[in-house]
């Protein structure tokens, strides 16, 4: 029987609102567009439930791994079942087109809440909790043996009630044997976002925890300065040029140490996971 995975010439088929998957999948209307999926509201016929689905499209349609990087996501994410985790469904393939449904989600990704104008930013306490919520998700995926090795503001959604759900492990890596090892190293799609990409991944090196760290320092410093601390430099050249992070202007040097550990360039100097990133962090608030 042949693999529905393995055919590269997947994808042809266009979909848009009305289109109905599997007898059963009602898109709705479009959430989301990328550069390898785009992302659907749909109703869920057999019992009224509102879901997304993900559907894999655009520029990585007929890359041969794409499907399967698509797979990979939907089982990993939903083995790393967690409140600050998007939560997914089933992972399905319906004529040519891959697709996996999961929870549909109201609120705004950080980086449509980051554009937001100036008289419309977060607020110190609300900014915190987002962090601290991102540590926690990532924590529970670092703790499963699993980097996300794409984190970024596009890729986190915070829900009208506060909650903060990180999605897209499209390209996450396995550190362990957790979950199995990967057969193919999933960042060669070219999809990392450079400027929250660590040194280490930018120079294609085995996943480590510690990658996420980064990037979530630097989620940190928009969250409460409202400005990237490299100024959108990736790590390479920020280390070739000498960059100083530019650091939140908060009263709470403690704080501020926290993340700077978060933003070194070399691995051995920083964070190591997501878990000793929160202890520090809820040290650095409980001493302010």
């Amino acid at each position: 029987m042949n693999n529905p995975l393995s055919d590269n010439k997947l994808n042809r088929k266009k979909v848009s609102p009305g289109t109905v998957l599997k007898q059963r999948y009602v898109l709705e209307q479009l959430l989301g567009k990328g550069g390898m999926s785009d992302v659907f509201a749909a109703k869920d016929q057999s019992n009224g439930q509102n879901i997304a689905i993900k559907v894999l499209t655009g520029d990585f349609r007929d890359h041969p791994h794409a499907p399967i990087v698509l797979k990979r996501e939907a089982d990993k994410t939903r083995q790393l079942a967690h409140p600050n985790i998007v939560e997914v469904y089933e992972f399905d393939v319906e004529d040519g087109l891959v697709f996996f449904t999961m929870e549909r989600l109201d609120g705004s990704t950080l980086k449509e809440i980051l554009k937001k104008p100036a008289d419309q930013t977060l607020m110190y306490d609300q900014a915190i909790a987002i962090i601290q919520q991102l540590a926690l998700g990532l924590a529970h995926a670092h703790s499963k043996g699993i980097v996300h090795c794409d984190l970024k503001p596009a890729n986190i959604f915070l829900t009208h009630d506060n909650q903060v759900k990180i999605f897209d492990f499209g390209i996450s890596r396995a550190i362990n044997d957790k979950l199995g090892a990967d057969i193919y190293d999933t960042a060669q799609l070219g999809a990392i976002t450079l400027s929250y990409a660590s040194l280490e991944m930018i120079n294609a090196e085995t996943p480590h925890p510690s990658d996420d760290v980064y990037a979530l320092g630097i989620i940190a410093c928009e969250l409460l300065g409202e400005d990237h601390p490299f100024h959108w430099e990736d790590a390479k050249t920020v280390t070739r040029k000498q960059l100083k992070a530019k650091l939140p202007k908060i009263p709470n040097p403690h704080l501020i140490a926290c993340i700077n550990n978060a933003l070194q360039l070399h691995r051995h100097s920083r964070i190591a996971n997501a878990e000793i990133f929160l202890a520090e962090l809820n040290r650095a608030l409980q001493l302010s």
